[in-house]
């Protein structure tokens, strides 16, 4: 008897949900949703040079029924087809180029307007930049420059369009806690309303990430810019060690000779306290840590 009670109360149960789904999918709605561009047509030799959008922000109204089953059409696109030419595409173009079920309509669309245009096909070899967003372990840090194989890349579309390009700028993906050599492939995505094509499509990025150290480089003479010809300085002491940290391979590499320190002249010449903090230079990848001494006395003379 109670199994029979649990199925009636199943029944009940099922009825209501099918009963309601029925009443809300009988109603009328209003959805947005991003449905992609794809060009037809393109002529061989021609490219855009108009932003035409990836995809455009649509947004319909009907009954339930047909709009959940319009909306989940995966091959929803509007097509716009390169052989009627050089237009201005609105709302009612895109109705007429969208196949839409009874009851369903398209109301608006964002943007209001899309300027179809083409040029000329050309190509250009760009530098690729990156923006490494990494972070490392407690310890470890980058050995030398970033490695991007190949370093440029050939972009194809519209003249007027490839004329503006100077570099392709690639956003890694985020890498964090790194303590060991990284070598990743990066897709090189067209993210332009351009529809522009990249050769190759892929680049390799390679990290060499290593234990960080630290290590002195002893007695680098100081050198002052900018003295005048009638003028020389005494500097006390003439030459600093300076403490610096870097990968290890790096490191190991290193000498004094790498290390670039300096005064410049104008800086001292009303300085009344005698004493200057030098300009340390050191290769890309290595950071000061410190200096001895911390600051150098200084004696400007009238040369004889």
């Amino acid at each position: 008897m109670r199994e029979k009670r649990y199925h009636i109360a199943l029944a009940t149960t099922v009825s209501a949900v099918l009963l309601w789904g029925s009443v809300k999918l009988g109603s009328q709605y209003q959805d947005t949703i991003h449905v992609p561009v794809s060009l037809l047509n393109l002529p061989a030799g021609l490219a855009p040079v108009s932003p035409i959008p990836r995809t455009l922000e649509l947004t319909f109204r009907g009954r339930g029924w047909q709009m959940a089953s319009h909306l989940l059409d995966s091959d929803l696109q509007v097509p716009i087809d390169v052989r009627t030419g050089p237009r201005i595409m609105t709302l009612r173009d895109v109705r007429r180029e969208i196949a839409l079920p009874e009851n369903v309509e398209l109301i608006d669309m964002k943007p209001e307007s899309v300027t179809v245009a083409f040029d000329n096909l050309v190509e250009k070899r760009i530098p690729i930049i990156v923006d490494n967003r990494v972070s490392f372990a407690e310890g470890y840090g980058l050995s030398g420059a970033p490695v991007i194989v190949p370093e440029s890349v050939t972009v194809g579309g519209g003249e007027r369009v490839i004329q503006t390009l100077e570099s392709w700028y690639v956003a890694t993906p985020p890498m964090e806690n790194l303590k060991s050599a990284v070598t990743e492939q990066i897709p090189l995505s067209d993210n332009s309303t351009y529809f522009l094509s990249l050769s190759p499509p892929t680049v390799t990025l390679k990290l060499n990430v290593q234990p960080l150290a630290e290590k002195t480089l002893n007695g680098i003479p100081v050198t002052v810019h900018s003295l005048p010809p009638d003028r020389e300085v005494l500097l006390i002491p003439p030459r600093v060690d300076v403490l610096v940290r870097g990968a290890l391979d790096r490191l190991a590499r290193i000498t004094p000779d790498e290390c670039r320190v300096s005064v410049d002249f104008r800086s001292i010449v009303g300085d009344t306290t005698r004493t200057v903090v030098p300009l340390i230079e050191v290769p890309e990848g290595i950071v000061v840590i410190g200096r001895t001494p911390e600051r150098l006395q200084f004696v400007i003379r009238q040369r004889l």
